[in-house]
């Protein structure tokens, strides 16, 4: 095929002479009839899917080879007609004019008939090569196929075809959601069109009214769409059908839709939601997981006055991490004191929890360093990263404390050498096999699994280290002693100050006009772009240096050993 093509190519060579074009042309003719002949043969697929290729290479798919329906559209072999599909959309995007009309009406009548899920696949991958203004009714019949509608892959390219065009096309992306049998494809127009709710509410309001129709099959996607569009906004305009629509469902029978209308009523504004969610959060007798779900909608219009009331709820068990995780919203002059004070009732996930909003504002954080003074916290239950935190405030008082109390946040190059050093002089073959694994595995859970996976358990933040060189001591130290060293722009840490006061580091994960979303070794923290004072790109990994500054040699030995491991081991008894 290479060699077909490269004939075909020096037809246009302007130094052949013109008996030497004649000469390449005839032998194309030639290649292009025994190819043809080829196909009126009993040949394997793999077989006549090459020769179609080859054919094409040349142009001589336009010849009569008696076989008009080989490399088409309406070819009998689905996989024929996903070559048809490639060489037909190669060959528009190739003389850059586009589709005609003729062609046009071809996929949008093999839309509608088509039965393959392979082919209907490849049709939704070549919309993105079409007009944005010729996409939709392809679109239209292929939302329609229910039938793979829970496909793994075929929603997400299918909706991956037209996302461009929802924004311009407002009434078109409506019409698809109506008729669309493809749940994630309705909740990701309602999602696109609901981010544009301030410069186009009346497409939010008419994508109620169709969620509100008796008939309708789609308004668990489109409230759906709605909660995930303005997940991390205080406050958005209300849309005119929204109080009608609230009442509709608010006894529905889906949890989860419950829940994200309970969302939006909060960041519609809604008085009486909000007074309806206290009064459920206060009720200790109603299910807990429920309860946890109200508190984070509460909190995510941060309402004025409830910083007292998150500090009397992290003495209820079931709302302990919520209600931490809450009170870092809020400078409260009281806050430090209740949390040191309950710190010892906290369990490992609390504590954590408790650490990270004290290292979150510079008047919490000098309260966590006279805790730690006073022996009311153990320096261990500062991380690297929370230490590191609490040095960006850049405040003198508060960085002479941390290297008195914790260690220094910043070493120098020859300093980490000789920590890499002392630590693998340390580590010999012989005493890693004196290792506790189960107990290695516990430190891991404890300090890396908020951001690494290892056999399957732990975080995504940062790489999973399943299949990297950790059998390799080398690279296991000069990237826990110094993670900073080479690091890929998609582990950086963004410093995000609000104007609040709170300081937010962590991993870009996802950016729209409102919202940033960054991922911390917490969790992900959903950011409104309007409460951003001044943000900064660390050149710094999110894994902070120091990992190592507070272990004892017996943690580091198990650590390490557990990461050298080459089976997943049990955690030690009671863990």
């Amino acid at each position: 095929r290479r060699i077909l093509q490269e004939r075909l190519a020096s037809q246009n060579d302007q130094s052949l002479t013109e008996e030497a074009k004649r000469e390449t042309g005839k032998s194309l003719v030639d290649a292009s009839k025994g190819l043809g002949d080829q196909l009126k043969e009993q040949l394997t697929l793999p077989q006549r899917i090459r020769v179609i290729a080859a054919l094409h290479s040349i142009g001589g798919l336009n010849r009569d080879h008696g076989t008009p329906s080989a490399g088409s559209l309406s070819a009998e072999n689905e996989h024929e007609r996903v070559l048809g599909l490639r060489l037909l959309s190669d060959r528009w995007s190739a003389n850059g004019e586009g589709p005609t009309v003729d062609v046009l009406h071809s996929l949008e009548s093999m839309a509608q008939s088509e039965t393959s899920g392979l082919v209907c696949m490849y049709l939704a991958s070549t919309l993105q090569r079409l007009p944005v203004e010729a996409r939709w009714k392809i679109a239209q019949a292929l939302a329609a196929k229910k039938e793979f509608a829970n496909d793994r892959m075929f929603p997400i390219m299918l909706w991956l075809g037209i996302e461009e065009a929802v924004p311009r096309d407002p009434a078109a992306a409506i019409a698809l959601a109506e008729d669309s049998k493809i749940a994630l494809l309705t909740q990701n127009i309602a999602h696109r069109l609901t981010l544009e709710i301030e410069r186009d509410p009346a497409s939010v309001d008419k994508l109620l009214e169709l969620a509100m129709r008796d008939d309708s099959v789609n308004h668990g996607s489109i409230i759906r769409g709605m909660a995930r569009a303005l997940d991390g906004w205080r406050k958005a305009p209300v849309p005119a059908n929204w109080e009608k629509a609230s009442e509709l469902f608010a006894k529905h029978e889906s949890a989860e839709l419950r829940h994200d209308l309970q969302h939006l009523n909060i960041v519609f504004g809604d008085g009486v939601a909000h007074e309806q969610l206290r009064a459920f959060i206060a009720k200790s007798s109603n299910e807990p997981e429920a309860r946890r779900q109200a508190l984070r909608a509460l909190l995510a219009s941060k309402p004025a006055d409830y910083a007292q009331v998150l500090q009397d709820l992290i003495k209820d068990n079931v709302l302990i991490t919520s209600a931490l995780r809450g009170l870092a919203m809020y400078d409260h002059p009281d806050t430090p004191v209740k949390i040191i004070d309950s710190m010892g009732r906290f369990s490992p996930e609390s504590r954590a929890e408790a650490i990270n909003t004290l290292a979150s504002r510079p008047a919490y954080a000098k309260a966590l360093l006279a805790a730690i003074r006073d022996k009311k916290i153990s320096p261990s239950d500062v991380s690297a990263f929370h230490a590191r935190q609490i040095s960006s405030f850049e405040d003198k008082e508060l960085n002479e404390l941390l290297t008195e109390l914790w260690g220094d946040v910043r070493v120098s190059a020859a300093e980490k050498r000789d920590q890499i050093d002392k630590y693998k002089a340390q580590l010999t073959p012989e005493n890693l096999t004196h290792a506790d694994l189960s107990a290695g595995r516990l430190t891991f859970q404890k300090t890396c699994a908020n951001c690494h996976v290892l056999y399957g358990a732990g975080r995504t933040v940062g790489p999973d280290l399943t299949g990297s060189n950790r059998k390799n001591i080398d690279y296991l130290l000069e990237n826990m002693v110094d993670p900073s060293a080479s690091v890929g722009a998609d582990f950086r840490v963004l410093q995000v100050r609000l104007n609040d006061g709170r300081v937010v580091s962590g991993v870009v994960t996802k950016q729209t006009e409102r919202t940033l979303t960054l991922q911390t070794p917490q969790e992900p923290v959903v950011i409104d772009r309007n409460e951003i004072e001044e943000s900064q790109q660390s050149p710094n990994s999110i894994m902070p240096e120091g990992q190592l500054q507070n272990f004892s040699a017996d943690q580091i030995r198990d650590l390490i050993g557990y990461l050298m491991s080459t089976n997943q081991v049990a955690l030690p008894v009671g863990h």
